[in-house]
């Protein structure tokens, strides 16, 4: 279970429109990053960023089978020896890349994709059936997919670049253009 966003300023405006009818899911998608790159001092900028993730983006390269992908995931971080809620996000998102065959820039957009879910899905619950927003899970559901959907297409628009200085500069881009609300 996903614990709520902090109870901080920079949660105040994400808070107060997501699952509401009248504001349409890429302002919702915005307010989310802005407050997501924000919180605990842009510390999820910096781990989407971090070099491992862009060593995991390289995997998407190589390998061939999902089962590969989690193996190669796995000897990664045990080598490195971290973890992170991101890193737990790029195994999803390499597993599903390398399944469909899109490689690294898939790998990003899905990385993108689980992002926002994780951070419309920390609060979203606490919303549905309550007036103007959201009235059932199946619209909290059609809502997180389009969120996604709009992280991946974000994601798609700047070309993903694997080496380590390329994937920081990549993520600078990509979420800029989430936090900003640029259309894709």
């Amino acid at each position: 279970m996903n614990s709520r966003s902090p109870v901080t300023s920079n949660w105040r405006i994400p808070r107060a429109i997501l699952g509401r009818s009248d504001v349409d899911h890429q302002r919702q998608a915005q307010e989310l990053w802005k407050a997501g790159l924000a919180d605990r001092d842009g510390k999820l900028a910096s781990d989407l960023a971090d070099p491992i993730i862009s060593s995991i983006c390289r995997v998407a390269t190589r390998v061939s089978h999902p089962k590969e992908a989690y193996a190669a995931h796995e000897k990664l971080i045990a080598k490195e020896g971290k973890a992170s809620l991101v890193l737990d996000m790029s195994k999803r998102a390499l597993v599903r890349s390398v399944a469909t065959k899109t490689g690294p820039q898939g790998f990003a957009s899905e990385l993108f994709s689980e992002v926002v879910s994780y951070l419309a899905a920390r609060d979203l619950p606490s919303y549905i059936g309550i007036e103007g927003r959201i009235s059932t899970p199946s619209e909290s559901i059609v809502l997180k997919n389009e969120l996604r959907k709009y992280a991946r297409k974000a994601a798609m628009v700047v070309p993903v670049e694997t080496s380590t200085s390329g994937w920081s500069k990549y993520v600078a881009k990509v979420t800029k253009i989430l936090a900003s609300g640029g259309s894709v």
